[in-house]
């Protein structure tokens, strides 16, 4: 009899931009323009691949949010 063992989801430490830019939704022209700015998480370079570290880009993220009922007051321009 062999039994099944599933081991539990992880996230990866590290994810590559084009995975930052699905799980975060977010456009490559999007990652470009926050980069220039500095306004993007920061990334890992390894030889040529551009990793991004998990827990910098939930930092990110968190830093990004709003309360929802800001969305119904005027935005400053």
């Amino acid at each position: 009899m062999t039994i099944a063992t599933t081991a539990p989801a992880v996230d990866p430490e590290l994810i590559t931009l084009q995975d930052f830019f699905v799980r975060f939704s977010i456009a490559k022209s999007t990652w470009y323009r926050l980069a220039k700015a500095g306004d993007a998480p920061p990334i890992v370079k390894v030889g040529r691949r551009t990793l991004v570290p998990m827990a910098a880009a939930r930092a990110w993220m968190q830093s990004r949010l709003i309360p929802a009922q800001m969305l119904s007051q005027p935005q400053p321009r």
